[in-house]
């Protein structure tokens, strides 16, 4: 991956910053949310590492670098284009538009 331009970081799980929160705090009422509908419950633990995810791409997105994020959870996908704005909507992708973009020869940027 890393010859196509792609990094793989690791978050940390320590101090969490104010921004983590203003993605914390909507997702976990969003899954609520859901819950009270009959949707399935999800962990703390998985609320957690997403918002983590979501802050990082935030934090990337502010710094001008065009960051994705890939997910199977088409729930979190949905979901975060009603969080704040919507602002990330465009940059949560699902497995396979990844691989469209490996099999087409695109790059992040184009």
């Amino acid at each position: 991956m890393k010859a196509r331009g792609i990094e793989v970081e690791k978050l940390a799980e320590s101090d969490k910053p104010e921004e983590f929160w203003q993605w914390y705090n909507p997702l976990k009422s969003l899954y609520e949310r859901a819950e009270d509908w009959g949707g399935r419950r999800k962990a703390t633990v998985l609320v957690e590492h997403e918002a983590w995810q979501l802050y990082r791409l935030d934090k990337d997105h502010h710094a001008g670098i065009r960051a994705v994020f890939v997910t199977a959870d088409g729930r979190l996908r949905r979901g975060v284009a009603s969080i704040r704005e919507g602002s990330l909507a465009d940059a949560l992708l699902s497995g396979a538009s990844l691989i469209c973009w490996w099999v087409c020869g695109l790059t992040i940027e184009g």
